[in-house]
């Protein structure tokens, strides 16, 4: 069964050129374990179906002109949506920090494009795509020889908004169903504030935060 679900995610959800979407605003989430700390959760996406393990970079290009690359992180519910600085963007031109806007969905289009046009979106050294180890579903889910499987890092995090855990590097070992090893023993459950991610809050929204850590200041915004 995993043989059959693993060609389905690998290559049936690449896009055609220019497909049309409506795309809203989405705070920063992966069920895929992809950690916000080592990546700009300023331009993620969440698309109705599970991210290509070959292609996870998405080109966006809004009806009026502006374009931007999206690194595809998680499912969504069945919208297509996007970082809130990211569909900032898309509709006037500048960033969120610049100019804090909201309004309902805009219309795009996007394609499936090559990982070199995501590369400044993934902070680790190497380039790999940062996932807790716990939680190492590019690995797992997408077959050998895929870009998702072969440039992945396993960290030693309990949350992907790193609020929880160690930073530092684990290992795989090779083998069906083996569990990552990290250095440092019960890591991924240490309270971890200072690395913590700070979402772009939309107008109405409330930061969360874990015990402990500070939550984030609302934002003021223009209509």
């Amino acid at each position: 069964m995993r043989s059959k679900a693993v060609v389905i995610i690998s290559f049936a959800t690449s896009a055609l050129a220019g497909t049309p979407v409506s795309i809203k605003p989405h705070p920063f989430f992966s069920s895929w374990g992809v950690l916000g700390c080592k990546i700009n959760i300023n331009r993620v996406a969440y698309w109705p179906f599970q991210p290509d393990c070959n292609k996870p970079c998405i080109k966006l290009t809004a009806s009026n002109g502006n374009s931007l690359h999206v690194l595809h992180i998680d499912k969504s519910g069945g919208s297509y949506d996007i970082s809130y600085d990211a569909w900032n963007y898309l509709s006037t031109g500048v960033s969120a920090t610049v100019n804090p806007t909201y309004g309902g969905a805009i219309q795009a289009e996007y394609e499936s494009v090559s990982m070199d046009n995501c590369k400044d979106i993934i902070k680790t050294s190497d380039g790999s795509l940062p996932v807790m180890a716990g939680n190492p579903d590019p690995y797992t889910l997408c077959p050998p020889g895929t870009w998702s499987h072969d440039h992945v890092s396993f960290w030693n995090f309990g949350s992907q908004d790193c609020s929880m855990g160690v930073d530092e590097q684990c290992t795989m070992p090779p083998g069906v169903g083996s569990q990552a090893q990290c250095p440092t023993f019960g890591g991924a459950s240490k309270v971890n504030c200072a690395m913590r991610i700070k979402n772009l809050l939309t107008p109405g929204a409330v930061d969360v935060a874990p015990a402990g850590c500070p939550a984030v200041a609302p934002r003021t915004f223009t209509a």
